[in-house]
């Protein structure tokens, strides 16, 4: 594994990333999707854990962030990232639609919030990009998320780790591979 981290907070750099083969040990090459269930039992059987697709129509789009906001849209026209931690997961996403023939907007400030209001249960994570199936200019009528992995992005990714320990890696080499500025250190005699 490359050891080199892109910009993943940078859209076009991300893009690129969830464009490229990775070879990283919570993928395919290292641990295949059909054989996590013998692993992590039913955690999810619905959606992949390495790369996943949402798709949406304009009019489920539009009932689920009406639902999950609790604010009437009749349409959605944009979703926006304002901001990208550096594991690529947005941070903080403004929704355009319109509202009674307006022009309304709605601000999500977490995370969390994001992966409540953008899925009918809870969105796998929010590392994602956006596609549509228009400009900027008009209305989509097809919305896609594209995403990556499962969770919140912070510290030891469990599938990653299960990967690296299945073809060979110690438990040693696994920490220091997802906490790269430390070390192991006995503390009591």
């Amino acid at each position: 594994n490359d050891t080199s981290i892109p910009n993943l907070k940078s859209e076009s750099d991300l893009k690129k990333w969830f464009s490229e083969n990775q070879n990283c040990f919570c993928g395919p090459e290292y641990l295949k999707e059909n054989d996590l269930k013998k692993y992590l039992g039913n955690v999810d059987n619905s959606g992949s854990y390495f790369r996943w697709d949402v798709p949406y129509s304009q009019e489920e789009i539009t009932k689920l962030i009406s639902e999950k906001t609790r604010r009437t849209f009749d349409s959605i026209v944009l979703l926006q990232p304002l901001n990208r931690g550096i594991s690529g997961r947005i941070t903080q996403l403004r929704i355009d639609g319109i509202s009674k023939g307006e022009p309304a907007n709605i601000i999500l400030k977490s995370e969390y919030e994001i992966r409540r209001v953008l899925h009918p249960d809870f969105l796998y994570s929010s590392a994602f990009i956006i596609e549509t199936n228009s400009d900027l200019d008009s209305q989509p009528s097809q919305i896609k998320l594209r995403g990556a992995g499962w969770g919140h992005g912070v510290g030891l990714c469990q599938i990653g780790a299960l990967g690296m320990a299945l073809n060979g890696s110690s438990f040693e080499n696994i920490l220091s591979h997802y906490f790269h500025s430390t070390e192991l250190k006995n503390i009591y005699d």
